[in-house]
């Protein structure tokens, strides 16, 4: 039987290591050995600045505005009998874009306030677009999502210049994740 003597402290891998891992102190015996898999830690991705996040191009702006203009201008009931398909279609082909980059999009078009505020007075519309429904995840998950990922508050500055207003109104509802609140802000402004 092999027995190997270590001392009580592990050894440091050397600083240049990328792979760190400690071994046990004391006595190995090899039928207590076990293999075990090094993991390998992706570097982490740079962060894109805000005028390249998903839903930057002029094509995905057009859907956003087409998809709130086409809920903030028809009833429910038109949406779910003669608009549903287009509708989903749209909340397909946008589903990818940042939840900062489509409220940037829709408050700082003429006209989609209005229609925002259409969306927020019909109960069914307004739970869909804040909770998701089907596929579709919703805007206060999409944002808690990118505030656990530390992806919304560094592109707070060029949000606020997007839609115009300054940033010490906006830090609030950051500060405070009230995604709710900043929605309401945005909505009825002015």
């Amino acid at each position: 039987m092999l027995v190997l003597d270590l001392p009580d402290q592990a050894v440091p891998p050397p600083p240049s290591s990328a792979c760190h891992f400690l071994l046990p102190a004391r006595t190995f015996q090899p039928e207590n050995f076990l293999l075990a898999k090094i993991i390998r830690i992706p570097p982490k991705e740079k962060p894109l600045p805000y005028d390249q996040l998903p839903g930057s191009s002029q094509e995905d702006r057009e859907k956003v505005i087409k998809l709130f203009t086409l809920l903030g201008t028809h009833s429910k009931t038109s949406l779910l009998f003669s608009h549903f398909n287009e509708a989903n279609n749209l909340g397909d082909e946008i589903e990818h874009i940042h939840p900062l980059k489509l409220l940037g999009c829709l408050f700082s078009c003429p006209g989609m306030q209005k229609h925002m505020d259409n969306v927020c007075c019909d109960y069914f519309k307004w739970k869909s677009f804040l909770e998701g429904h089907g596929n579709h995840s919703g805007f206060l998950p999409n944002m808690d999502r990118e505030m656990k990922k530390n992806n919304l508050i560094r592109h707070l500055p060029d949000f606020a210049k997007e839609v115009n207003i300054p940033q010490e109104k906006l830090d609030p509802y950051f500060q405070n994740q009230d995604w709710l609140g900043l929605l309401k802000f945005l909505i009825y402004r002015n």
